[in-house]
């Protein structure tokens, strides 16, 4: 009878204990995932794995979770753990998962990964020198090209004249030329510049200007001689060849070029494009002779996944490239000679996730940035005392159910709801938050293209824009409903409600407003229409006026929407700007106030002011936050819901990629 009751005893405390380990588990994975919290994700981790006990399935779960962790951190413990998995828990499937991170399958080369930079003040959009002596980025805190030294591990700057507080343009992607000596990008202003920058420092050497035209820079040509970009061209991104001599032009006649994930051949010979419109396959090649083309485009690879090119190694014997052809998206080598694959796909890194290609060194190091670090936005919501303009409590954010990059919030016309998008993973849903239950209600976007934005009719109906398509969200049936609409054009001033409903869109240089509601729609006037910069302004609830921020953003002028003389509404100390991140004015539905979003610096927090729209002392509302966007207020004013969060950027390198 004892020995039955003992025997009782033990069994009831190892359940206990696996109970306890599962519990443990699920509490890592939402310190890591929705707290961010890695640390205290691989002490969690780290007990559910000692507690599982003869729970092999749970143990392997914590193990693989914990070397995640480590991964994440660039700490060298990653490998030590992932070899562990292999080693003791060779029967569980989390032991694949783990070889495959290692280097795939047994006796195969050692992939190795690992982080070389990670912080606010960073960024991305760049190659590495041909040498891997420095990765290229943009600066996004400063907007300005910069470069790191992966020997020193320090930061500078190869351009010092753009600023957000007074805007004078920023680089695009920039492009290390065949020597290493110097940056090819396309700067962005009114107009915009191609440029050419010597590593070394000094003033870049202008190639070609354009107030119309919008340039990425794909790769220099073998010796240096022409530039590949994408020129858009009607939005058509043509294939253009540009001379680095006297920036002459050629369009190649191949349209929608992916600049971002497309390069050229280090022989160049051939360009290998992401093509995501093609039915035989996402990644195609076509042929060049001294950058012309010089035969039919055909497929690389054709597989029924979601495949996107990243690199060509260093000799051209070898490409690159992502795919989520076995459920997650991973990296694969495919064997390459005379413009075709010769030989099967081999997996070479697993769980790599969406990232942004940086490209190959002379050394066959490959570089990268992961997406899913760079913008992850959440949802913060504060209470106003509506008397003093003041914040009643610090800002909270919205308890998303699932991580992702949360954007643009809306109140609904009651107040009682929010409504905004995600980006996750390769899928955009539409999500409406409930404040009573805290519950979400979500509709995906399937196929339909980037949701642009989501608005509400002032019957309660949920709106997004998708392209140049409008579609009422049904949250009953899960989809999305075609709302046809015609707009017609109308002078400034002749609509008559902009309470909800209303659309900003820029074409040909100007900006418009298009009424959901009334079908109607007109440009704004001329001042708010600033080609250097976003813009700051938002209409009054009648329509009638406009609220906006001057071309130095250092004044906040109110005037009629048809045009006439405006008044100073607010003008800010000497070196504060309004801030430039949309929309940076709003007005409250009610008509009575204006808010906007002040900086005072780079490096410091935005502050979030009102001012009565009738005139009036501007009230710091007590609110700071970084990179706050898509700022929103409901009915009274009462209550301010925006997206934000501060960037995080990695940078990364993947060795060992390349056989032997």
């Amino acid at each position: 009878m004892k020995r039955n009751l003992l025997a009782l005893i033990v069994a009831g405390g190892c359940l206990l204990l696996a109970q306890n380990a599962e519990v443990l588990l699920q509490r890592g994975v939402q310190k890591e995932t929705v707290d961010g919290d890695l640390k205290g994700a691989i002490e969690l981790y780290k007990r559910a794995a000692r507690q599982a006990g003869g729970n092999r399935g749970t143990a392997a779960k914590a193990m693989l979770k914990l070397a995640e962790c480590y991964e994440k951190q660039g700490n060298q413990e990653a490998r030590k753990t992932y070899e562990q998995i292999v080693r003791d828990y060779g029967d569980q499937a989390e032991a694949s998962i783990a070889q495959s991170r290692l280097g795939g399958r047994p006796g195969a080369r050692q992939v190795q990964a690992r982080k070389l930079f990670d912080g606010p003040y960073m960024g991305n959009m760049g190659t590495p020198s041909p040498d891997g002596r420095y990765l290229a980025f943009i600066h996004w805190v400063t907007g300005n090209a910069a470069l790191f030294d992966t020997m020193t591990r320090e930061t500078k700057l190869v351009t010092t004249e753009a600023s957000w507080l007074d805007y004078k343009g920023f680089p695009g992607r920039l492009v290390f030329s065949p020597d290493g000596k110097q940056l090819a990008y396309w700067w962005n202003d009114a107009p915009g510049q191609l440029r050419i920058q010597p590593v070394s420092g000094g003033s870049p050497r202008v190639l070609l200007e354009s107030k119309n035209d919008w340039l990425s820079v794909i790769d220099w040509l073998p010796g240096g001689t022409h530039l590949l970009a994408a020129r858009d061209r009607s939005k058509k991104r043509m294939l253009t060849l540009i001379s680095v001599s006297d920036g002459s032009v050629k369009e190649l006649g191949v349209t929608d070029v992916d600049p971002y994930n497309s390069r050229l051949s280090p022989d160049g010979k051939y360009l290998a494009l992401t093509r995501k419109d093609k039915a035989d396959g996402d990644i195609t090649v076509l042929p060049l002779l001294n950058g012309i083309p010089n035969g039919p485009e055909s497929p690389l690879v054709s597989y029924p996944a979601d495949e996107t090119f990243l690199g060509w190694a260093p000799a051209g014997d070898y490409v690159l490239f992502s795919s989520n052809r076995s459920g997650s998206i991973q990296a694969y080598l495919v064997p390459f000679k005379d413009g075709r694959a010769t030989g099967e796909a081999v997996r070479v890194q697993g769980n790599l996730g969406r990232v942004s290609s940086a490209g190959f060194d002379r050394s066959g190091k490959f570089y990268y940035h992961p997406s899913d670090t760079g913008g992850s936005y959440d949802v913060h919501i504060a209470d106003l005392d509506v008397a003093s303009g003041k914040q009643k409590a610090a800002p909270v954010k919205i308890p998303a159910a699932l991580t992702g990059t949360h954007r643009e919030p809306r109140f609904s016309p009651d107040g009682k709801q929010l409504v905004y998008h995600r980006g996750r993973e390769a899928r955009t849903e539409i999500v409406l938050f409930d404040f009573a239950t805290s519950a979400e209600k979500v509709v995906s976007t399937g196929s339909q293209p980037f949701v642009m934005g989501v608005h509400w009719l002032p019957d309660g109906r949920a709106v997004a824009r998708t392209g140049e398509k409008y579609l009422v969200v049904d949250w009953g049936q899960q989809k999305l409903i075609d709302l046809p609409i015609a707009f017609q054009d109308v002078p400034p001033g002749s609509t008559n409600s902009c309470k909800a409903g209303v659309w900003m869109q820029r074409k040909d240089q100007e900006y418009r407003l298009l009424s959901l509601v009334e079908g109607k729609r007109w440009v704004v006037r001329k001042e708010v229409n600033t080609p250097q910069s976003e813009p700051a302004f938002d209409v009054s609830p009648d329509c009638r006026q406009l609220a906006w921020a001057d071309n130095k953003r250092s004044t906040l002028l109110v005037g009629p929407a048809a045009g006439g003389e405006p008044r100073v509404l607010v003008q800010l100390p000497a070196g504060e700007r309004i801030d430039r991140r949309l929309p940076s004015v709003r007005w409250t539905p009610d008509g009575r106030y204006i808010f906007f979003k002040k900086v005072k610096s780079w490096d410091k927090p935005l502050e979030i002011w009102r001012v009565p729209a009738a005139g009036g002392e501007p009230v710091f509302t007590g609110i700071t936050g970084d990179w706050m966007e898509y700022l929103t207020v409901n009915e009274d004013g009462s209550r301010l819901a925006w997206a934000g969060g501060r960037h995080n950027y990695e940078g990364w390198v993947m060795e060992n990629i390349l056989p032997r």
